[in-house]
């Protein structure tokens, strides 16, 4: 797949998971990106902080929040999702060190 045919492919991924966000309340912006050689396109809910992210033949989250199936929880929740992201990588940070020490 060159390059041209790549950025149609993601944009055609894109444009399905906006409508699947839309349908949840979502309100997605989107901003082009690489994942390794891929090109992709990171989109954020401006209302509660949802994320997703459209690649060329997938889509995936690895936030707290899935734009893809998860509701919109309404204007100005985003700062929850902040918190809660910061939280879970605080738990996550506290159980690999844990097991780091464990090892040792």
């Amino acid at each position: 797949m060159n390059a041209r045919q790549q950025a149609a492919s993601v944009r055609s991924v894109r444009d399905s998971l906006d409508r699947r966000a839309q349908a949840l309340g979502h309100q997605m912006t989107w901003q082009a990106g690489r994942s390794g050689t891929a090109t992709v396109e990171h989109g954020r809910c401006g209302h509660c902080g949802a994320e997703a992210v459209a690649g060329p033949t997938w889509s995936t989250c690895g936030g707290v929040r899935d734009a893809r199936k998860v509701r919109c929880s309404g204007p100005g929740t985003a700062v929850l999702t902040d918190i809660e992201s910061g939280r879970a990588k605080e738990l996550a940070a506290g159980f690999v060190g844990r097991f780091v020490r464990s090892l040792l």
